[in-house]
């Protein structure tokens, strides 16, 4: 084998080696973008249940306002919102699922 044989043998090596670090390098990068997107979707449900949350909060105050006030029709009304407020709150989770 002539050192042109040789040199061109070496050249052939590296690249398939570079090739073979490029393919490596676009599948690791394809599941970090997986991750990402996987990541991005339970925030996105978290803020969700977040902001359900805290609607029940302030229904549950404004209930323990109204007891403590003691006006039946209006915490009859109030509970009708709250559990109107609620069945929204699960037909969006069963939406988003």
């Amino acid at each position: 084998m002539s050192d042109f044989d040789a040199v061109i043998t070496g050249i052939q090596n590296k690249v398939k080696r570079l090739q073979e670090e490029r393919d490596g390098l676009r599948a690791a990068l394809e599941e970090q973008e997986r991750r990402c997107r996987e990541l991005q979707e339970a925030l996105d449900n978290q803020h969700i249940s977040l902001t359900n949350q805290e609607e029940q909060n302030q229904i549950i105050n404004q209930g323990n306002t109204l007891v403590l006030k003691g006006d039946p029709t209006e915490i009859r009304q109030q509970i009708a919102q709250v559990i109107q407020t609620i069945d929204n709150a699960l037909n969006l989770l069963s939406d988003s699922q």
